[in-house]
């Protein structure tokens, strides 16, 4: 069954497979994003294409959520954590992270291209799936829905863009 087309109840959502899954790559990502490493920047940017690569394509096969609450709970995560974050990541990548993009690749006429980094893609995409995972840690039903919702509207209206910009330059960076 296709997943996309199903919806669940928040409290059904943590325990389907396709959740599981989405949820051990993200924290795989998480660990990559966090900790030291001895990678030089060449691996360390091909793992991080395989981990954004993964996690992107898992979060497709979430089913859609059944909201029950309206609520919008505030970011878990502080400012502070994510400006480390990025510092972190920017020293692990080295040089080359600044890109150039066209946003909507079908009418290229409509929008200039423009510069993008690759530091602050992948801070988005980090500090926005982690913020989701700690409402859904937080155990109230209201947080739990509003992180998982965070989690795949991130991916169609934000995330998701980062991410698929990041791909396509570490990609680059990693094979040309």
């Amino acid at each position: 069954m296709n997943q996309q087309n199903k919806t669940l109840k928040y409290s059904k959502y943590l325990q389907i497979t396709e959740f599981k899954y989405f949820r051990e790559i993200a924290e795989q990502f998480f660990k990559l994003i966090e900790q030291e490493t001895k990678l030089d920047n060449h691996e360390y940017r091909c793992q991080l294409h395989q981990s954004l690569s993964e996690l992107y394509t898992q979060s497709w096969k979430l089913p859609n959520l059944d909201l029950q609450f309206d609520s919008d709970i505030k970011d878990q995560l502080k400012e502070s954590n994510t400006k480390d974050i990025g510092k972190k990541i920017s020293e692990k990548l080295g040089e080359n992270t600044i890109y150039y993009e066209v946003f909507d690749p079908f009418h290229p006429e409509e929008d200039e291209p423009t510069q993008g980094w690759l530091v602050d893609d992948l801070t988005d995409i980090y500090r926005e799936i982690k913020n989701g995972i700690l409402k859904i840690e937080n155990g109230n039903p209201k947080y739990i829905e509003d992180g998982i919702w965070d989690i795949i509207f991130g991916r169609n209206s934000h995330w998701g863009n980062h991410a698929i910009n990041a791909l396509r330059a570490l990609h680059y960076s990693n094979y040309s």
